[in-house]
């Protein structure tokens, strides 16, 4: 019950730490920025291994923690539930030692180890660094990450120790017989096994649904990428994410669009990735973003599809699925402005921040704009005080002071099957107005 506890707290706590990470990315955009809050993941599972003190307890968190991060709809799928068990497995294996003393030197090098493990399993399903900056910025944010794991999951986690003995809740473990030398073997098979059936999962997964690209949408031509039929010439670009600059090969992803043939090139493509991550890219950049490019990478007779290049970090998806043309359309903002405007969400990228928003029962994550920042853009008149949303299920009316100064109420972009729809909500994950239409300041 402490497991499973520790585990679904963790679990649940994770997706969020997710978004902070993001957030810092999108603010500071070097390598190892989301890395700094690595630690707070093994928390929940180094309090595991302390307060439960038996072999397998941090393994069997993980197990847990990496099942409830899968079905609670994080955005790395599958590979959480490896980057989970690995974890627990790490610090298993390294308190051995320690089971019957207090928290020292190995219980800070077990959450530092397990937290850096991430980056790592990342990269091996990815590719392995073939130049020496690549590899330079793996080191980094490993380092990074496992700084974090012995600052939360090693200090705060003692410190909370500390506390929970003051009170009663812990004791100091007592020296006791370690467990008979057959159920070592065992513990580590059971691991080996709950991760080769993961990775092999997540390997099959992957190439079942990654091979082709779905090219649909507001096209004449749909059809599946890479089409033998179609020669696309590859090219090599230099671009740079995250502050590392490297060269990709691939496809320039304007001949790809060309070749399905789309309505008209006012349009945007709404990108959507194997685990269900979507983002949008302005049909004005394909066409005058040369480095804006599908690299195709291989590992082993698995293909992924990834777009680099783009002007966005948040476009750069890894194992595109899908890409559909849909129709632009924005939402008027009008009223008592000077300058009314149609937003359009290409316009607004980098103001955007994401969160997960409950629509019709079902988390989904959004990236959104701060009211504030579409009220300035409009430049309302000095007798304005408030905004008006108008939806097809009617008419919701907020004053300024809900909203200025306030970056937490937001306009979302929501990429549906049927096209972009849009939506207030605040990052709490509230819906205000669905099926925004227009905006009137008065």
């Amino acid at each position: 019950m402490m497991m499973a506890a520790l585990a679904a707290m963790g679990g649940i706590a994770s997706t969020y730490i997710n978004m902070i990470g993001d957030f810092f990315q999108s603010l500071l955009g070097f390598a190892g920025t989301t890395q700094w809050a690595a630690g707070l993941h093994i928390i929940w599972i180094m309090l595991a291994a302390a307060l439960i003190n038996k072999p397998g307890a941090a393994t069997a968190t993980g197990i847990i923690k990496g099942f409830v991060e899968l079905l609670s709809g994080n955005t790395h799928g599958l590979l959480v539930l490896i980057i989970d068990i690995t974890a627990g497995l790490i610090i298993d294996l390294v308190l051995l030692p320690q089971r019957d003393k207090k928290p020292g030197l190995l219980f800070f090098l077990a959450a530092g180890l397990s937290s850096a493990s991430n980056i790592f399993i990342f990269q091996f399903f990815a590719s392995i660094p073939k130049d020496i900056l690549t590899f330079l910025a793996i080191l980094i944010s490993s380092s990074i990450s496992f700084t974090s794991g012995v600052v939360f999951g090693g200090i705060l986690v003692k410190g909370l120790l500390a506390s929970l003995e003051k009170i009663g809740l812990y004791a100091v473990p007592q020296k006791k017989q370690l467990p008979s030398k057959k159920f070592w073997p065992i513990l580590i098979g059971i691991t080996a096994l709950l991760l080769v059936v993961g990775s092999g999962l997540f390997y099959f997964w992957q190439q079942a649904s990654s091979q082709r690209i779905s090219i649909v949408g507001d096209v004449s031509n749909p059809y599946e990428f890479p089409d033998a039929n179609n020669k696309i010439s590859e090219v090599e670009i230099q671009a740079e994410l995250n502050g590392v600059n490297r060269s990709y090969k691939g496809y320039r992803l304007s001949e790809i669009i060309d070749l399905a043939q789309p309505s008209d090139r006012s349009g945007i493509l709404q990108v959507t990735a194997t685990d269900g991550y979507s983002f949008f890219i302005s049909m004005e950049e394909v066409y005058s973003n040369a480095n804006l490019i599908i690299s195709q990478q291989k590992t082993g007779n698995n293909s992924v599809f990834n777009i680099v290049g783009a002007k966005s970090s948040k476009a750069w998806i890894r194992g595109v699925s899908e890409i559909k043309l849909t129709k632009m359309n924005g939402v008027e903002v009008r009223g008592s402005v000077s300058n009314p405007f149609i937003f359009s969400p290409e316009q607004w990228v980098s103001d955007m921040d994401s969160t997960l928003i409950n629509i019709d029962g079902e988390q989904k994550k959004l990236q959104g704009v701060p009211l504030e920042k579409i009220w300035n853009q409009a430049k309302p008149e000095k007798s304005a005080s408030s905004m008006i949303f108008i939806s097809s299920d009617g008419q919701v009316q907020l004053e300024y002071s809900e909203f200025g100064g306030n970056d937490s109420l937001r306009l979302f972009v929501n990429l549906t099957s049927d096209g972009l729809k849009y939506l207030i909500a605040d990052m709490n994950g509230k819906m205000i107005v669905n099926n925004l239409s227009a905006i009137e300041i008065i």
